[in-house]
């Protein structure tokens, strides 16, 4: 289902905004020698061939992926979505949907300015400016492809125009094309073949995190811009703290994407409605871990109509247990201690994790877990006109994600943290963009994605579009034009950094602020920039999911004994290789240590 408009809603900066002119930062990229000169076609030929491998390195890639498993990318966050995972925390409506989430709002999108939310002033523009940097040595016009995780809008071409006529772009004589898809797996299913076509690629979009950027950039699909960095975009590296950085390193501390400067951490949530929970006389801040949600559950004993604990064997949600302050996470079969910041294990191994399937067990045995929970995959009977009657249930959280999640589900919602924010390398490769290795202009794709991390006019009209046209501002904050979501649409989560852009009508005007205070609280996992070469221990690691994937959700829910099935869940994960990938990944981080 269609978000409404005000959730939609995609933005430019105003009309005013291509009279602006640059300042001295647009002056320095007009200014600077890019090899200006285009490829031979004995050049694109050799590109092509690359490519061509490439293209069959990725499918190999994404084959051992696909058997080598994962955690779930979490709900949201990512921005919500988790989703948010973790998302802001991104998850999105229909993982929501399967865990008993109310839809997170989409294009959320706000000001860095103190003051109206309305986004920062750019820099120094002057026309003097404008007209020397023009004046400096001419560069090649050239056409930036953007592939983003969108659906094709009728108005692309129009927003790709008005963003490639503001006076940072031109300065770097670049004309933007956006190439959009409804779904980024539609991206990657296809990528292997657009690497291996002529067709002009550029800059991507890439929600991942360990499961798609990883093994890409391992294949080098995407550019290696490590060094790129300081030398043609070093405001790019400041825009954007550190762990974001820390957690985009892989293959040997290098860096393959940008990331987008939004929620850092991961934290884990329970919530219920406020009604309820104010109905029974219970404090929503006393609810510090999993057990403590038993008071609610019992609550919710006398009121057999409402949904119990939402459990859904489609969604780990193990970790609600607490164990995010014990363990870091590597990777689908391996976690680290916090507590030496130096062993590796495996989840599945702990008594922690022992614990939380036995509380699971009697959960379930106590009717706080429905009887149907191994082939339930929703709580929409809960949901009816008129009836809003769930119960308790858990996602990722980012801040102010009740907000639009009460919306949308028609009351007040609490969210209560179970877990500490935690900076990881999933969080951080949650929204990231990457240049193609094949792009034919990879040093003014990166300064481009520099203009967009650090220039609201160009940030903000990605994200809403066209003022007057898609959006209103109303007291310096973003108001959809209704009917516009059906003529432009893009989330503000997945079209570059947050910080910089508009709030919607109804968000706190300080919401960015916000978030950079709870970003402040997060701690980095210790393992945060460590992606382990699995290539010795693919087949064991595909072994391994496949016994997760027959224990663990059922475990998880409450529906089998663990009493009996747990020892023999340890058993087939010893038995397909689990203790070799627990030592190649000892090796591996005690050497990156």
């Amino acid at each position: 289902m269609r978000a409404t408009n005000a959730m939609k809603a995609t933005s430019a900066t105003g009309a005013t905004s291509a009279a602006r002119t640059m300042g001295a930062t647009s002056a320095a990229l007009a200014t600077r020698t890019i090899g200006a000169t285009r490829a031979t076609s004995a050049t694109r030929a050799s590109k092509r061939a690359l490519a061509c491998l490439l293209a069959a390195l990725l499918a190999a890639a994404a084959l051992a992926a696909c058997n080598g498993g994962g955690n779930s990318p979490p709900a949201a966050t990512s921005s919500t979505a988790s989703a948010a995972a973790t998302e802001s925390t991104e998850a999105t409506a229909a993982s929501q949907a399967q865990e008993g989430e109310p839809p997170a709002a989409e294009g959320g999108a706000a000001s860095a300015a103190d003051e109206g939310g309305a986004a920062a002033e750019p820099s120094g523009q002057t026309a003097q400016a404008t007209q020397e940097a023009q004046a400096g040595e001419e560069l090649e016009p050239v056409t930036l492809r953007l592939f983003l995780r969108e659906p094709a809008m009728p108005d692309d071409a129009m927003v790709a125009e008005y963003v490639s006529n503001l006076p940072e772009v031109k300065a770097l004589n670049a004309t933007i094309e956006f190439a959009k898809y409804p779904g980024w797996n539609e991206v990657h299913e296809k990528l292997p073949l657009l690497l291996a076509s002529d067709e002009p690629m550029d800059i991507g979009f890439d929600a991942g995190g360990s499961w798609t950027y990883v093994p890409h950039a391992q294949v080098h699909a995407y550019l290696d811009i490590t060094d790129m960095l300081d030398a043609v975009a070093p405001k790019l590296k400041a825009a954007i703290p550190d762990a974001f950085w820390e957690g985009a390193r892989i293959n040997d501390g290098r860096i393959y994407g940008v990331p987008t400067y939004k929620e850092i951490g991961e934290q884990p949530a329970l919530w219920a409605e406020k009604e309820f929970l104010d109905k029974h006389g219970i404090d929503s801040g006393a609810i510090k871990s999993l057990g403590d949600a038993a008071a609610i559950l019992e609550a919710l004993e006398s009121e057999p109509e409402r949904a119990k604990f939402m459990a859904n064997k489609n969604y780990d949600f193990s970790m609600l247990d607490g164990a995010q302050y014990l363990y870091d996470v590597i990777g689908s079969m391996t976690w680290v201690s916090r507590g030496d910041g130096k062993t590796v294990t495996s989840w599945y191994m702990t008594p922690e994790y022992e614990a939380f399937v036995r509380k699971m067990r009697e959960w379930y045995n106590k009717g706080w877990i429905s009887s149907d929970v191994a082939t339930r995959e929703t709580y929409n009977e809960y949901i009816t006109e008129g009836a809003h009657l769930y119960g308790l249930s858990f996602t990722g959280y980012a801040p102010l994600q009740e907000i639009g999640n009460s919306s949308n589900y028609g009351k007040e919602l609490v969210y209560m943290p179970v877990g500490p924010v935690k900076v990881t390398n999933n969080s951080t490769r949650g929204s990231i963009f990457v240049i193609f290795r094949k792009s034919e202009h990879p040093e003014r794709a990166l300064q481009f994605l520099e203009v967009w991390n650090t220039v609201p006019e160009v940030k903000n009209a990605i994200a809403f579009g066209l003022e007057g046209r898609h959006y209103n501002l109303v007291d310096g904050q973003v108001q959809a034009i209704e009917g516009s979501g059906d003529l432009y649409w893009c989330q503000n989560w997945t079209s570059g950094n947050n910080m910089i852009s508009y709030t919607l009508v109804g968000e706190p005007k300080d919401k960015w602020q916000q978030y950079e205070a709870w970003n402040d609280t997060a701690v980095n996992s210790v393992c945060l920039g460590f992606t382990p070469d699995d290539s010795a221990i693919s087949d064991k690691l595909a072994a391994c999911a496949a016994v997760v994937s027959e224990y663990h959700p059922l475990l998880e829910c409450g529906a089998i004994d663990p009493e009996e099935n747990l020892p023999k869940f340890i058993q087939a994960l010893k038995d397909a290789g689990v203790e070799d990938i627990i030592a190649e990944h000892q090796l591996q981080f005690d050497a990156w240590k």
